[in-house]
């Protein structure tokens, strides 16, 4: 039989475990499970990202294929009882599928990589007509060779029922158990293992999610959120394992992404529960912000003045002390991560995430489809860049010019595929990407001098030395400091830029101005600012009326 998996897996400590075994008021049925997984000499399966292995259960052996599904915790799954312990080619998948194609093509050249071995206390519940749940715990071990490591789990599995609800049980479920989730799968683990994988988890870069314009708004929304989300998941065991500045880096994109689609499709002004979400995820960027920050002086500025004051003993210490403050802040990002906390958010917003992509319009966005959708609600995220741009004036005006630019940006990736041909996306999302790292720039300079004064407000840092180390940056903020000609320059370019993208949205719009009235209502109420007053930019700079 072949499905697709929807299942979450979560730590088991003997606390969690302790309190399964004292709220269950059915026995748990007990079973052994022993698995092989194959995989070819090469890594074939590995690199289809794909999974291949025999399970014995009881009396029983079962063959699995496994593939990744559309989100972190759903997986296409393809299983047959065989006769043995033996792989069999006749328990694949169809030939004529694309998984089936591999299975086939590698079969005689499968080989055993690593195997697990374990007891699976298992129950099923049903908390709601139509909905059916197994819970399991597995504790024992996985082998490689002469390489163990222990399996301490407890997974849910919705067998039967409405996705939405799974996540709404189970996110009832993580928080009355205070449960935290497990991020790497069973076969992940076992490839690290077999050296088939970095023994450290990669951080993983944005995916590119891009809806069909026919789809609704609603599914499109839920699409982007999902991936967001499973983006910022695929982040956490970087972070967890390894000290790169990457992963923290990742996380706080997804995140940001994350924030950027909310506004984009106007849900914090029409459900107050996206509302929530969106100030935790500001809370969880910002946390994983402080070791990107530090990451970043440390790599950047840091180094700079290092090479220029060769020697400096204020420079040595603020170097110390940087290293202190951000390994403590890359520990508060680990706990907070491992903890119930961001579990609770994970599962919050999948399950409302579901109920967006569900038939019909349930979350009442305006426009038939996404790509009417777009069509209307991007002028007034152009809207927002012009009127940043124009009343820039300080750096605080241009850090929020750069996060409209960022968030206009992002929306755009979205609807690339969704808006009309003779819109140049890529080359506006190209210009909008240098115009963000200038504004970037600047930026990392006012940021540093936060970061500095954190790391030498710490204790024994002589205070000599932070005089001296403060007074430095300062000089070099001001010797570096952007030039406000050439920033007002890129600011031009990019709105010629984005004047023609506007041109081209609303020569094929089609929406009625019942609609554009609805889409203008999910605006940020901060955007509603006048844009009387004298502007930064030359009037020739400024887009057309359709902009405004």
């Amino acid at each position: 039989m072949s499905h697709r998996e929807l299942e979450l897996k979560f730590s088991l400590p003997l606390s969690l475990q302790d309190k399964l075994d004292g709220e269950a008021t059915d026995a748990w049925d007990r079973e052994r499970v022993w698995s092989c997984y194959y995989d070819t000499p090469d890594g074939e399966l590995t690199r289809a990202r794909m999974a291949v292995r025999v399970r014995r259960h009881g009396e029983r052996w079962l063959q699995t294929v496994k593939a990744e599904g559309t989100s972190q915790f759903e997986r296409y799954e393809f299983e047959r009882a065989i006769d043995g312990p033996a792989p069999q080619r006749d328990a694949l998948p169809p030939a004529d599928t694309e998984l089936g194609a591999i299975a086939h093509r590698s079969f005689g050249l499968w080989r055993p990589l690593f195997e697990t071995d374990f007891e699976r206390r298992s129950r099923t519940v049903e908390p709601s007509p139509g909905l059916r749940i197994e819970i399991a715990q597995d504790i024992g071990e996985l082998r490689c060779g002469d390489r163990i490591e222990s399996i301490r789990e407890v997974e849910l599995e919705c067998l039967q029922g409405d996705r939405a609800e799974f996540f709404d049980w189970a996110l009832d479920w993580a928080t009355s158990l205070q449960a935290c989730l497990l991020m790497p799968t069973k076969n992940e683990r076992g490839l690290r293992l077999a050296a088939r994988l970095p023994l450290i988890a990669s951080p993983l870069k944005t995916p590119a999610t891009v809806p069909a314009r026919a789809q609704t708004p609603g599914a499109a929304a839920a699409q982007i959120l999902s991936a967001c989300i499973a983006h910022a998941c695929a982040n956490i065991e970087p972070i967890l394992s390894s000290d790169a500045p990457e992963g923290p880096h990742q996380f706080r994109v997804a995140l940001r992404r994350f924030r950027a689609a909310l506004r984009f499709f106007g849900l914090r002004e029409i459900d107050p529960v996206w509302a929530s979400l969106d100030r935790t995820a500001s809370s969880l960027a910002d946390t994983a912000g402080k070791v990107r920050d530090f990451d970043v002086f440390e790599s950047g500025l840091l180094p700079e003045l290092r090479s220029r004051f060769k020697g400096d003993a204020a420079l040595e210490t603020l170097s110390r002390a940087v290293g202190h403050a951000r390994e403590s802040a890359r520990m508060d990002l680990r706990r907070t991560l491992s903890g119930p906390d961001a579990t609770q958010f994970v599962l919050q917003v999948m399950g409302m995430a579901e109920r967006l992509g569900e038939a019909g319009n349930p979350a009442g966005l305006p426009g038939d489809d996404f790509g009417a959708f777009a069509a209307l609600r991007l002028p007034a995220l152009m809207a927002r860049v012009r009127r940043r741009a124009r009343q820039a004036r300080t750096e605080a005006d241009w850090h929020r010019a750069r996060i409209a630019v960022k968030n206009l940006r992002y929306a755009l990736e979205y609807a690339a595929l969704a808006l009309t041909r003779s819109a140049d996306v890529s080359r506006v999302t190209a210009a909008l990407a240098r115009w963000q790292d200038e504004l970037g720039a600047g930026q990392d300079l006012a940021v540093a001098r936060d970061v500095a004064a954190q790391a030498l407000a710490r204790p024994g840092v002589p205070s000599e030395a932070a005089v001296r180390a403060t007074a430095l940056i300062d000089a070099w903020r001001v010797f570096s400091a952007p030039r406000t000609n050439g920033r007002q320059r890129l600011a031009q370019r990019s709105l010629r830029v984005l004047h023609e993208l506007s041109a081209a949205i609303s020569a094929s719009r089609t929406g009625t101005q019942a609609d554009e009235h609805a889409v203008a209502n999910t605006s940020p109420s901060e955007d509603a600012a006048s844009e009387q007053g004298n502007s930064s930019l030359p009037p020739h700079s400024d887009p057309p009326a359709a902009m405004q």
